[in-house]
C-alpha cells in the first residue's frame, strides 16, 4: 500500500527508489483491489504514472479493482486525459492475451 500512498501523492523520487528496491506494483489493496496505477489514474499524478507504467506488464495495466475498474477506465471516467494517453501509449496495454478466450467447436 506504500506504493499507492506514493501514487496518490506523485512523488516521482520516493516512487521510482519502491520500484528500485523491488516493491511490487501489482499489489492491490485487499477490499477495493486497488494498485497504485488506479490510484494514479483517479488521482491525476501523471508523472508517477510514468515511472510506473515502464516496469507495469499487460497483467498490471488489466488488474481490475472491485467494481471491475481498470486503471484506464478510471482516468477515462475522470476526464484525465494525459493518463489516458500514457496507459492508451503502453504497447503492453494494447495486449489482449488476457481477455477470456471462448473457443467453439463443431461438438
Amino acid at each position: 500500500w506504500v506504493l499507492n500512498f506514493v501514487a496518490h501523492w506523485n512523488a516521482v523520487t520516493l516512487c521510482k527508489k519502491l520500484l528500485q528496491a523491488g516493491v511490487d506494483i501489482g499489489i492491490t489493496t485487499t477490499r477495493v483491489r486497488w494498485s497504485a496505477l488506479h490510484v494514479a489514474a483517479l488521482n491525476n499524478s501523471v508523472d508517477a504514472l510514468r515511472v510506473m507504467v515502464a516496469p507495469a506488464t499487460s497483467l498490471h495495466l488489466h488488474t481490475r479493482n472491485k467494481n471491475g475498474e481498470t486503471p484506464l477506465m478510471i482516468a477515462e471516467r475522470k476526464g484525465h486525459t494525459e493518463c489516458v494517453s500514457i496507459l492508451k501509449g503502453c504497447s503492453q496495454h494494447t495486449s489482449t492475451d488476457l481477455e477470456p478466450k471462448h473457443y467453439h467447436t463443431v461438438l
